[in-house]
């Protein structure tokens, strides 16, 4: 019976995280599409201090159901520069170091 549980988890573990990283992927590719210009920060970093952990900005966007035009006017990461501006000149909106 023992011999028969870990292979199932090992499945499902590979499931979980296969499903997990292909829900990342389309939102980032969501963002590269509706901010073409945003190159610098289309990554991981725009929504993730560290994998899993999300940072203001990625926080909003769960918040606002994963719509990034809901969020645009906000100021994610208390800096005093609006979301959308830190898209446009390619920082990171939800880092305050990066305005």
């Amino acid at each position: 019976m023992r011999i028969r549980i870990v292979p199932l988890c090992i499945a499902l573990s590979f499931l979980v995280i296969t499903v997990s990283a292909s829900a990342k992927s389309k939102y980032l590719m969501e963002f590269k599409e509706e901010y073409s210009k945003a190159t610098k920060i289309a990554k991981c970093a725009l929504c993730h201090d560290e994998m899993p952990s999300r940072n203001y900005f990625g926080y909003d966007f769960e918040k606002a159901k994963h719509d990034f035009a809901a969020i645009e006017a906000l100021d994610s990461d208390g800096d005093g520069v609006k979301n959308i501006d830190e898209i446009n000149a390619n920082t990171y909106p939800g880092d305050k170091e990066s305005h």
